[in-house]
């Protein structure tokens, strides 16, 4: 008996440390000797070196039906409980400061991919609208007529893997993976990571 409970300790220790490492995303960058710890805004995934190749564009997976875009006319439109709703345009978005990752996109049972996405913070368009006191959950929905919406916590969404992506693997998204936006949520899987991205609320 002693023996059976033992293996089975070793088999639950195994597991976690299989879903520790699953979740972990693959950065580009490393942190230079004498760095901050990261603070808790900052994802509780380890960082690690990219050594799994990336997915070519043609391979990435593919769901939902792409959504057409007139770009001239598009605006990113983030209000809810915020001091200074936005309406941001494609080409606005493209100067704000941004961060390159490769993170695991899983659709389980369908497809996992290691693409580098680009794109600015969520964080910091966030911090530039002004969340309200009492806000607790940010929600994004795509442009089409019955819109796709997931909802991150605040928390979540103001982490330093959850971000817009305008590129993937220094292209800029083909319609099918999302173009002109795409929200990456490196700590969640592949359906919090809304295409076609055209409303942010804070709630």
């Amino acid at each position: 008996m002693k023996m059976y409970a033992r293996l089975g300790l070793l088999t639950a220790i195994g597991v976690l440390l299989f879903t520790a490492c699953a979740s972990a995303p693959i950065t580009t960058e490393s942190t230079p000797a004498g760095a901050p710890r990261p603070s808790a805004r900052q994802s509780q995934a380890t960082p690690r070196p990219a050594v799994t190749p990336l997915t070519p564009i043609e391979s990435l997976g593919r769901t939902g039906t792409p959504i057409d875009v007139d770009i001239e006319a598009y605006r990113l439109v983030l209000d809810g409980l915020v001091d200074r709703p936005l309406a941001i345009s494609y080409d606005e978005l493209l100067y704000y400061p941004a961060v390159s990752q490769v993170p695991r996109l899983e659709c389980p049972g369908f497809f996992v991919d290691y693409a580098e996405w680009k794109g600015p913070l969520v964080r910091t368009l966030l911090e530039e609208a002004g969340v309200q006191a009492g806000a607790q959950e940010v929600q994004f929905c795509d442009g089409g007529a019955l819109p796709y919406c997931r909802t991150l916590t605040l928390d979540e969404a103001l982490l330093d893997d959850t971000y817009l992506a305008h590129t993937v693997n220094g292209q800029i998204l083909p319609p099918e993976h999302g173009y002109p936006i795409r929200l990456v949520a490196g700590s969640k899987l592949g359906s919090y990571w809304v295409k076609w991205l055209f409303h942010i609320e804070v709630k």
